[in-house]
C-alpha cells in the first residue's frame, strides 16, 4: 500500500472517530443515551480511531490523550458488564 492510501485511511479513520465522539456526546447532553455498553464501547472504537489518525500526523498530544480515553472508556465498559 502506498503511503498517500495510508494517509488518507488514516484521515478517513480520524473524522469518523471525531464525528463519533461529537455525536455521541450530542446524545448524551440531550439526555438520548445513558452510559452503558454501548456508550463504552464506541467510546472505545471512537478513541482508537484517533489514536491511529494522531500517530500518522505525529500528533503525540491528541494520541495520548485519546489513549487514555480508551482506558477510560474501558473501565467504564468493564464495570457495565
Amino acid at each position: 500500500m502506498s503511503a498517500q492510501v495510508i494517509k488518507t485511511y488514516c484521515d478517513v479513520a480520524g473524522w469518523l472517530g471525531t464525528a463519533g465522539f461529537m455525536g455521541f456526546f450530542l446524545l448524551l447532553s440531550l439526555g438520548l443515551i445513558g452510559p452503558g455498553r454501548l456508550f463504552f464501547g464506541v467510546g472505545i472504537v471512537e478513541s482508537l480511531l484517533i489514536v491511529l489518525h494522531s500517530w500518522e500526523r505525529r500528533s503525540w498530544q491528541m494520541f495520548w490523550l485519546n489513549v487514555v480515553g480508551a482506558g477510560f472508556n474501558a473501565i467504564g465498559l468493564v464495570r457495565h458488564l
